[in-house]
């Protein structure tokens, strides 16, 4: 295989999952991504995106209403993100992990995922990870019923946007900004 393939080739396969193309049992085979990540070349680009194929089939079981093999993918991803140190993707692993187990229903390991994946974002001064995770905490909290958690998870989201969106320079990206955190932007004139 060509040097770069073996990056190339999972990631399409990968992106084709994210975006909701493509869901051939033929493409979108775990056992074909995977084979194709562990095929030759670097092996640093191997874990790297053995962990990205994780997390897109994980996104993938989520989406398809199983979240048994969601929760699989994210613990998986989460192992491998532990063993190399790659903080960025162990948030992400988490978020995906607490995700699975809010479908499951199985809130107490729900809360302990999301306060881990808040924990290894605000670890690595990860806002964008930081909002994801709050989101998914004032989710949780609405579930629960607790309202008032909820309220306070959702002003800390909004904090963290907040401060995101004033770094930008277009009202345009902050408009994307808040539309991709799920929060409401009040346009200035």
């Amino acid at each position: 295989m060509a040097k770069g393939a073996m990056t190339i080739i999972p990631d399409r396969r990968a992106t084709a999952i994210r975006s909701g193309r493509n869901h051939s049992s033929e493409n979108c085979s775990i056992d074909r991504m995977m084979s194709g990540v562990r095929a030759g070349g670097d092996p640093w680009m191997r874990w790297r995106w053995t962990m990205h194929v994780h997390d897109a089939w994980g996104r993938l079981a989520l989406a398809r209403r199983d979240p048994a093999a969601a929760l699989a993918a994210a613990e998986s991803e989460l192992a491998a993100a532990r063993h190399f140190h790659a903080g960025k993707l162990e948030m992400r692993a988490e978020t995906l992990r607490a995700r699975a187990l809010l479908a499951l229903e199985r809130d107490d390991e729900a809360e302990q995922a999301i306060a881990a994946a808040l924990a290894a974002a605000d670890a690595i001064a990860y806002p964008a990870g930081r909002w994801r995770a709050l989101w998914l905490q004032a989710e949780h909290a609405r579930r629960r019923g607790r309202t008032a958690d909820a309220e306070v998870a959702e002003r800390k989201l909004r904090a963290t946007v907040d401060r995101l969106a004033a770094s930008l320079p277009t009202d345009e990206l902050r408009r994307a900004l808040y539309a991709a955190a799920a929060v409401r932007h009040d346009a200035g004139p």
